[in-house]
């Protein structure tokens, strides 16, 4: 997440849409390497988790599995 630990950019808020779509990006980069099955999964813990169901139920992204542990119960996907 853009801004966090020792990433670039600077955090806007949480669970924006930025989020999901480097995600997204992130993903496709991954599904598209040669050493890539095309199964792709997420996990996360807390804000990761969250942002990890969030682009796990976009309709622009198939995942094969997520693994999401403490996320925050309040927010809407």
């Amino acid at each position: 997440m853009r801004g966090c630990g020792d990433s670039t950019g600077k955090v806007q808020d949480e669970y924006v849409l930025q989020e999901q779509e480097d995600a997204v990006e992130c993903i496709n980069w991954i599904k598209r390497q040669p050493w890539c099955s095309g199964n792709v999964g997420m996990m996360g813990i807390s804000w990761g988790g969250f942002n990890s169901l969030q682009v796990g139920l976009s309709k622009a992204m198939t995942l094969w599995f997520l693994y999401i542990t403490h996320q925050v119960s309040h927010m809407k996907c």
